[in-house]
């Protein structure tokens, strides 16, 4: 997910930054200046997904598009607009495909790389 530097965030190390999923803080080892391209990465087992509006974190309105059973999780594909994010969760959680899920993301799990 590409993105766009908007200037530094509320803890060392954290920015603020502008993507096609909306305005989020990030984390970041790189120094990044304001209007700096960079690519935003959170690993599936940080992406949170509940059919309840979640309390904390940057919470975003998607849809279910794929699941694969592995066994002991699922992997979910859930579609924010265009764009899709991956999302590993327990079997417990069984939205079908098509139906509506809230993404719950957190600053200190989603972290930002230069795009040079």
């Amino acid at each position: 997910l590409e993105a766009t530097v908007l200037g530094p965030g509320a803890h060392p190390s954290s920015f603020r930054v502008r993507s096609e999923i909306g305005d989020i803080e990030v984390q970041s080892d790189d120094a990044l200046q304001r209007d700096d391209r960079v690519i935003l990465s959170v690993r599936p087992e940080d992406v949170e997904l509940a059919e309840t509006r979640p309390e904390s974190g940057i919470v975003l309105e998607g849809r279910v598009d794929q699941k694969v059973f592995l066994g002991e999780c699922v992997d979910f594909q859930v579609k924010l607009g265009e764009r899709v994010l991956l999302s590993r969760r327990h079997p417990s959680l069984r939205t079908p495909i098509g139906n509506p899920i809230y993404v719950a993301l957190h600053s200190d799990k989603c972290m930002a790389f230069k795009a040079d």
